[in-house]
């Protein structure tokens, strides 16, 4: 949840620190080293997961954040709204974080153990109901709830949910199968991409084959 929130809150920054001339140029240095990252991010971790642990994961982030936070505190400069008024929505903050935590669990022990997964669905609707609540009563919410008044903001991030939904999906299952049913290696799995994934995943493609990987990603 916490990386999700860099794509908009780095865009914040770039709208709140650029002038309007420079700031193009900035989004686009923004969506270039995304690309990069997006490239270069499943292949470091399909070598971290076959090689130190998945763990690493996680943990490689720690002196990356440590560094960018250095960074920021040297050369953002303050971009605070002093004509903002109330208190920083700290319930609504705790029940999204409730919500999206226990949904994540319900998804995630689904197959091992439905009742788990029934109880962390449950507690996800009942804290995403609160949350609603007390974002349409807070004097200065997290989300606005106003904002989904508009039809074309509305549409525009359904439409994102279902793209990029599938998209992860896609990845991260296709991945699986390489991994688990074919026995390729993290790395080889992240390798065979495009249409060498699909040649993997094939039910016709040997168990270990290199056939994705030599025909996957160039």
């Amino acid at each position: 949840m916490g990386g999700a929130l860099l794509t908009p809150g780095s865009l914040s920054l770039i709208q709140a620190v650029f002038r309007s001339e420079d700031r193009a140029a900035a989004v686009g240095r923004w969506s270039g080293l995304g690309g990069v990252a997006a490239a270069v991010g499943p292949l470091l971790g399909g070598w971290l997961t076959g090689g130190p642990g998945w763990r690493w994961v996680f943990l490689i982030n720690l002196p990356v954040a440590a560094a960018v936070l250095v960074i920021a505190l040297r050369h953002v400069p303050e971009n605070r709204d002093e004509s903002a008024t109330g208190r920083f929505d700290f319930a609504g903050a705790l029940l999204a974080a409730l919500a999206l935590g226990a949904l994540t669990t319900a998804l995630t022990v689904a197959a091992s153990n439905p009742a788990g997964a029934g109880a962390a669905g449950g507690v996800a609707l009942v804290t995403g109901a609160l949350f609603v609540r007390v974002e349409r009563r807070s004097a200065a919410p997290i989300l606005p709830l106003e904002l989904f008044s508009s039809r074309l903001f509305t549409v525009v991030n359904l439409v994102t949910v279902l793209i990029y939904g599938a998209l992860s999906g896609m990845l991260f299952f296709r991945g699986a199968a390489i991994a688990g049913d074919r026995g390729f290696s993290p790395l080889e799995a992240v390798g065979t991409c495009a249409d060498g994934g699909d040649a993997a995943v094939s039910p016709r493609a040997p168990r270990g084959s290199a056939s994705g990987s030599a025909r996957g990603c160039r």
